[in-house]
């Protein structure tokens, strides 16, 4: 049989497979864009790996007293505490946790087969899906 390893591991539908697992990954991904500066906020909660990730300003108001932007900020230490807990629990570790003006990062690695993190981040991401539903992005108020 004629072709990629992985056409003939897979009986011929390697692209198939290849454009499943694109999908799948795609579909997993979460994004939102909050208040007039835009805040962007990526989550991609997956059975490997969890991350978040939120660069900008939301520009509800001038940095420093922006209730949009402690809004996102507030979600996020509720994210770190419970990044800590999981990890204190040993249903996974931080790879990466970080927060800076304007930049903010959580990698988290769950334990094999422990299903616990993805739960509690995914109840937690519902925060800030009703934060950029309630002040969505709108550039032209910036």
């Amino acid at each position: 049989m004629k072709g990629r390893w992985t056409d003939m591991l897979w009986g011929g539908r390697a692209r198939e497979k290849r454009e499943e697992a694109a999908r799948t990954r795609q579909e997993a991904w979460q994004e939102w864009r909050i208040g007039p500066g835009g805040l962007w906020v990526l989550a991609y909660p997956s059975g490997s790996a969890i991350w978040f990730a939120a660069d900008g300003h939301a520009g509800g108001a001038q940095r420093g007293r922006d209730l949009l932007c402690a809004a996102a900020s507030a979600i996020w230490h509720t994210l770190r505490a419970t990044a800590a807990e999981l990890a204190a629990e040993g249903a996974g570790r931080i790879l990466c946790d970080s927060l800076h003006t304007g930049r903010a990062r959580l990698y988290f690695l769950p334990a094999e087969g422990d299903a616990r993190a993805a739960e509690r981040f995914l109840a937690i991401a519902a925060g800030y899906r009703a934060l950029a539903e309630a002040f969505p992005y709108a550039p032209e108020e910036a």
